[in-house]
């Protein structure tokens, strides 16, 4: 097994630098980045909302760039049809599919960590970021990019299917209902402490959430979605897949 593990991570590495979905990342977060600079040095952004725009990168920023990096797991193997190699090779699908989602989320999780850092870093003074906002990040890159995984295994243009989806998921996640549970962001935002609900003209009297239920929530879905990638690739069809 651990063979195996080797084999497909190496397999995931070797092209890692020219993918589309790296470069375009790596655009969208150097442009952000430079556009908060700029706004920080010309005090068209104040310092104090360093932090603010660090929550930002983590809701709704984080689900954005796992819906452009989780085409890399598998998607991109079957579109561009580079997928013949490590399918040929002594790794079975599942494990492929699963090391390959692992990989993306971990990527994500680095790249989240280090757009977070450095935009606080722009007040080195006033500089922070918690253990809690860490743990966040973690569950929901792993989550993320596994249930977007999913969507592009099912369709052939899981990009727009997926904005679509996020559009819709980022509404029900804010209303004061007990619906907005059903949602991940919802309990993204509440592992980082930074819940975001629509005001409504009647009184609603809503229980706190519970960290430790969106904490088992983000887990479990990740999880599951995990092994719903590994099940849905080892039941493709070859002829699809290469």
């Amino acid at each position: 097994m651990n063979r195996s593990v080797s084999i497909a991570f190496r397999s995931y590495l070797a092209p890692l630098a020219s993918t589309r979905a790296v470069r375009i990342s790596l655009l969208v977060a150097l442009a952000f980045l430079g556009v908060v600079a700029v706004g920080v040095a010309a005090r068209f952004i104040p310092r104090d909302a360093l932090v603010p725009i660090g929550q930002l990168v983590i809701m709704p920023g984080l689900p954005l760039f796992a819906i452009i990096l989780s085409e890399m797991a598998i998607r991109d193997g079957i579109t561009q049809r580079t997928l013949l190699y490590p399918l040929l090779g002594p790794v079975s699908r599942p494990v492929l599919a699963t090391v390959r989602t692992l990989a993306t989320g971990l990527l994500l999780t680095l790249g989240i960590l280090c757009l977070v850092i450095a935009t606080r870093l722009l007040d080195p003074a006033r500089f922070t970021i918690s253990v809690r906002e860490v743990l966040t990040i973690v569950l929901a890159s792993f989550t993320y990019t596994a249930l977007a995984g999913v969507v592009h295994l099912l369709t052939r243009r899981g990009l727009v299917t997926l904005l679509a989806i996020l559009a819709v998921e980022l509404q029900i996640g804010r209303i004061p209902f007990g619906l907005r549970a059903v949602v991940p962001s919802f309990h993204v935002r509440v592992l980082a402490d930074h819940l975001d609900t629509f005001s409504l003209p009647i009184p609603i009297d809503m229980p706190d959430p519970a960290v430790t239920d969106s904490l088992f929530y983000l887990i479990l879905v990740g999880i599951a979605a995990t092994f719903a990638v590994a099940a849905v690739f080892a039941n493709k069809n070859l002829g699809e897949l290469c």
